[in-house]
């Protein structure tokens, strides 16, 4: 019965979505569900309130197609920088804890053709001490409308803001996962190498990928394929998709289909959603989905944004979780450099989840000053109290 309410609540879901707006980009998104925290993560969670809280500017998005005019090839690099001091003070067994880290992304490219685009960049991060091959690929556009890309990549397709709805993601669990709220940070094992061509008409198009996550070997069985059609119609921009994983996958999701709807009104306001089955091709069961719906109100002038997201994910062995969860912030409030925000989930099937309110003090363009609380209830309950310095910049 389960799986059958899941369904219907997607068709309800998508029949009534298509309102309002124009289409939104797709947004990159965390993990899929939430686990108990781990003393790694507490930190790193509670500084995520603020992703973007300083006068820092944002690292500006990659430019993956080569210029069509230059003179000669050229070598060009950029990176981003950041690094965080703190503490942590656990409220139940009164016991500080410090917290260091740091990362710096050198990004580089060339351009040694009009059509032609190399990419790369090496990470190093602390205190896992790595020091590694982030990404190196290459894009080629061919009779201008079809677009190529082979090498190692951070490749993701979804369109929510909290929740994960990256079918590209292997690293997906049936539980909650401590990261769900956390900003962007770069791990080695996000990008694998792929194998992708994209042929866009206006404002449709479609796409496919072939990805080996098994970085280091490259034979059939560890190669999976997802592919993808997209249209607007109105104000509603449509996705359909698929992915089949690799035999050698230790995941070894049955094959999986799905949708996904996205529409703005105005300039602020964004309506998104997404459906995944699962489907075993011998007995036709739907083994797993997923339905994820949303609304985002994001503003500049002020800088202020409140994300709401429903998630729930039937398993066939496990059951149904459902989940929400719920962002406010406001940065540089009255023109100032002070921002304060709060972020919330909740697991219905297990009546827990966690409640994070921070404060943020701009002191330079490149530094600030972050305090916050963390309480988990139900059954991760702990609760804790930080501080921290941060530095980042773009370079």
């Amino acid at each position: 019965m389960k799986a059958e309410w899941l369904a219907v609540t997607a068709v309800i879901f998508f029949v009534l979505f298509p309102v309002f707006g124009q289409t939104v980009p797709e947004n990159d998104s965390s993990n899929d569900s939430l686990q108990p925290p781990s003393a790694a993560d507490d930190f790193s969670d509670l500084d995520s309130v603020f992703a973007d809280a300083s006068d820092t500017t944002a690292l500006p998005a990659e430019n993956t197609a080569a210029p069509k005019e230059q003179t000669a090839p050229s070598l060009r690099f950029s990176g981003y920088f950041s690094t965080e001091l703190g503490a942590l003070y656990y409220l139940s067994s009164r016991e500080f804890s410090p917290a260091v880290s740091f990362q710096n992304l050198l990004n580089f490219s060339a351009d040694p053709s009009p059509d032609i685009a190399i990419r790369g960049s090496v990470l190093t991060s602390f205190p896992s001490l790595s020091f590694s091959l982030y990404t190196l690929y290459v894009n080629y556009i061919l009779y201008d409308h079809l677009f190529l890309t082979v090498g190692k990549k951070d490749e993701r397709w979804g369109n929510s803001f909290i929740f994960d709805t990256n079918i590209l993601d292997d690293e997906s669990s049936d539980n909650w996962d401590d990261n769900l709220l956390d900003e962007k940070t770069y791990d080695p094992d996000d990008s694998f190498f792929i194998a992708s061509c994209r042929v866009p008409f206006g404002p449709a198009g479609f796409g496919f990928i072939a990805m080996d996550t098994s970085i280091g070997t490259l034979n059939a069985s560890a190669v999976s394929y997802a592919g993808y059609v997209s249209f607007t119609a109105g104000p509603v921009s449509f996705k359909f998709f698929g992915r089949k994983w690799a035999a050698a996958d230790c995941y070894r999701y049955h094959p999986a289909v799905g949708l996904e709807l996205t529409s703005t009104i105005g300039d602020s306001i964004h309506l998104y959603g997404q459906g995944v089955i699962h489907l075993a091709v011998d007995t036709e069961e739907i083994t797993r989905s997923k339905v994820t719906g949303g609304f985002a109100y994001l503003h500049t002038n002020p800088d202020f944004g409140i994300e709401a997201e429903y998630q729930g994910i039937y398993v066939m062995e496990t059951g149904l979780y459902t989940n929400v969860a719920l962002y406010v912030g406001w940065n540089h409030i009255a023109g100032s450099r002070i921002g304060a925000g709060c972020k919330w989930y909740h697991t219905f099937e297990e009546r827990s989840g966690g409640c994070m309110p921070a404060l943020v003090i701009g002191i330079s363009p490149v530094s600030s000053v972050k305090f916050g609380l963390k309480e988990y209830y139900g059954s991760s309950k702990k609760s804790y109290a930080g501080a921290e310095l941060s530095l980042s910049t773009t370079y």
